[in-house]
């Protein structure tokens, strides 16, 4: 056993150490509260809680585990993983391995009648203008529909409120080729703003959870804001959004992390521009020498998840928090 695998072990020794010291300091802290009160600690909902807890916390290290994994088989020179294949520790963390696939990820595209390779750099800007220009169209496309169709009591109102429950509901399948055929003959094809502007719509879950959302909402914002002078459009980027600012989070994030491992799209609509995960799936499926290796591949991974997790940690106070809303008192 190598110094480094013995300093992986105690670092997963001390990981684990300090959770489960954190679950019984946060166990004692309640119990003390709990008597305090008078209340009884053992009772059959907290026998049911504790059940919940222990499913879900089993849950979390499997995820965890997997993750770790993927980090350390991602960490494992070539040689070393021929070795030990699955679940033994890398004898040296090779680093090496990030730079190297790095600089040899590169997705063959045909621009032109003419082969170019798309480098990870490209990837990476393709990835980025993609995801972030979806999860806009995505998220202010319902979020304005709904709004007004929750806001203004008009008939046309209750017709698109049945639209999206009716598309919901029928099974709209085998459309992929007409919509190929329709971008195509729209010449925006391989057109990232085109596809993006094909994506506008309102239609899907997210409209239902705004207009319930903003059906709950006070008026009185809105009618001081028209006392004052305030228009319609004024209200509601101003003063109603900004009220479901939590709301909107959530649901940018779910949305960014769902188009950022989105490939089919790319593969019909934008195969000249392959974003990161396409580019991952087409060496998935069809490994080109180096790059076959499953350290490297598993690099590419890797690097598809730091984005997703690192906005989750940023903002999993939003995504596991309560709805507030506030206002100023006159």
């Amino acid at each position: 056993m190598t110094i480094t695998q013995i300093c992986i072990y105690i670092f997963v020794v001390l990981a684990l150490l300090a959770l489960f010291s954190y679950i019984g300091f946060v166990l004692v802290k309640k119990a003390k509260q709990a008597r305090k009160v008078g209340k009884k600690i053992f009772t059959a909902d907290l026998l049911l809680q504790s059940i919940v807890f222990c499913v879900l916390l089993v849950y979390l290290l499997t995820i965890f585990a997997a993750l770790f994994w993927g980090v350390m088989t991602s960490l494992k020179s070539l040689g070393d993983f021929g070795a030990n294949y699955l679940f033994d520790l890398p004898e040296k963390l090779a680093f090496s391995n990030y730079v190297k696939a790095l600089k040899l990820f590169k997705v063959p595209v045909s621009r032109d009648g003419e082969i170019v390779k798309i480098t990870f750099l490209g990837l990476v800007v393709n990835s980025v203008i993609y995801s972030v220009g979806k999860t806009l169209v995505q998220l202010l496309c319902p979020a304005i529909v709904a709004y007004l169709v929750a806001r203004f009591d008009f008939k046309f109102g209750r017709i698109i409120y049945w639209i999206v429950i009716m598309a919901m509901i029928l099974p709209i399948v085998g459309t992929t080729h007409s919509a190929i055929l329709l971008y195509t003959k729209l010449n925006i094809r391989n057109n990232i703003f085109g596809v993006l502007l094909g994506d506008a719509s309102f239609l899907g879950m997210y409209f239902l959870i705004f207009h319930g959302v903003f059906k709950t909402l006070p008026k009185d914002y809105a009618e001081a804001a028209i006392l004052d002078g305030a228009g319609n459009t004024t209200i509601m980027f101003k003063i109603m959004f900004p009220l479901i600012i939590n709301m909107l989070t959530i649901v940018a994030v779910l949305l960014f992390i769902s188009v950022w491992n989105d490939y089919t799209t790319i593969m019909y609509f934008l195969p000249a521009k392959p974003n990161l995960a396409y580019g991952l799936y087409l060496y998935n499926i069809n490994p080109d020498g180096t790059l076959s290796q499953t350290p490297l591949r598993l690099v590419g991974c890797m690097v598809m998840c730091l984005p997703c997790l690192t906005l989750f940690l940023i903002f999993k106070n939003k995504m596991i928090g309560n709805l507030s809303l506030g206002g100023l008192k006159g």
